[in-house]
């Protein structure tokens, strides 16, 4: 999403710049820098679903909700892919993003290095973040298998659209300590609203899921 006109934007800018510091490893001042669509084709996955990762248990959620984050189009999704093998090169670069960003590199993006330093996204203006219920989800992924599909089918299923997204990433293997920030606002397609933020590393996961 574009830079929004904000009041005292020189002091957001500055606050924002020192926060952005304080989340960079030192290494990234001498990491490859590749920019997401122009010089990189964004993460090999659709969504943001994982079997283990220490800054996400599945997929964000506060014990009520879970979120379902789709980086690219739920509609270019193969019904049958299993959405908790996340990977799926290179048919998943083929769907388009709904976010842009860049990525950093210790040495420089694949074949060079497999896993990105880290990694910012911003949505754009319409991120598809899909809202189930967390023991149903659980009991939906209890033989290691969830495909759009199966979410399409789950009762609880709110779909909705992020109109800002943020994300900032340490990968699990690319990271020294990873984790992971996102911070989403949107509306469902009935016209209420919603609000994610969460925040996860290892020793501690917060999510905060709001829906009016």
């Amino acid at each position: 999403m574009k830079a929004l006109n904000y009041v005292g934007s020189g002091r957001l800018a500055a606050g924002a710049a020192l926060m952005l510091a304080a989340w960079l490893p030192v290494a990234a001042l001498g990491a490859v820098r590749t920019v997401i669509p122009d010089e990189d084709p964004g993460p090999p996955f659709y969504a943001r679903v994982e079997r283990m990762a220490v800054h996400t248990e599945i997929v964000p959620h506060d014990g009520d909700n879970a979120a379902v984050v789709f980086y690219r189009s739920p509609a270019c999704v193969p019904d049958g892919f299993n959405l908790m093998d996340l990977f799926d090169p290179p048919a998943a670069f083929g769907c388009s993003l709904t976010i842009e960003g860049f990525e950093l590199w210790r040495n420089g993006p694949p074949p060079v290095d497999m896993v990105p330093m880290y990694a910012k996204f911003e949505g754009l203006g319409a991120v598809p973040v899909w809202f189930v219920s967390w023991s149903a989800l659980q009991d939906q992924v209890a033989d290691g298998e969830l495909t759009v599909r199966d979410l399409r089918a789950m009762p609880s299923l709110k779909m909705g659209t992020a109109l800002l997204y943020r994300e900032n990433l340490f990968p699990t293997d690319g990271a020294e300590h990873p984790k992971l920030g996102i911070r989403a606002f949107g509306l469902l397609d009935d016209g209420r609203s919603f609000e994610l933020r969460h925040f996860g590393r290892e020793g501690g996961i917060n999510t905060v899921i709001r829906i009016d």
